[in-house]
């Protein structure tokens, strides 16, 4: 048995919801994501508060390049 941590996953809803997110941000207008979206891209470490704002890690920057290089999904 592992006693190595859980990594948690991304699903497709949170990689889409992470880019409209990081487009928020970049407007400053953090108030439009909802709670759960930011609780859900802080267990993946995209985002962390800091200094009393929302900001995108370094594994976030990561995270949204790839997002953003994949074709979108027809429905």
């Amino acid at each position: 048995m592992s006693n190595a941590a859980q990594v948690p996953l991304a699903t497709r809803e949170n990689c889409d919801a992470f880019a409209r997110a990081a487009e928020a941000l970049a407007r400053r207008r953090a108030n439009e994501i909802p709670d759960a979206d930011i609780e859900a891209f802080r267990v993946l470490q995209w985002v962390e508060w800091r200094q009393g704002a929302l900001r995108v890690t370094p594994l976030g920057q990561m995270a949204l390049i790839r997002i953003q290089g994949q074709p979108a999904q027809a429905a």
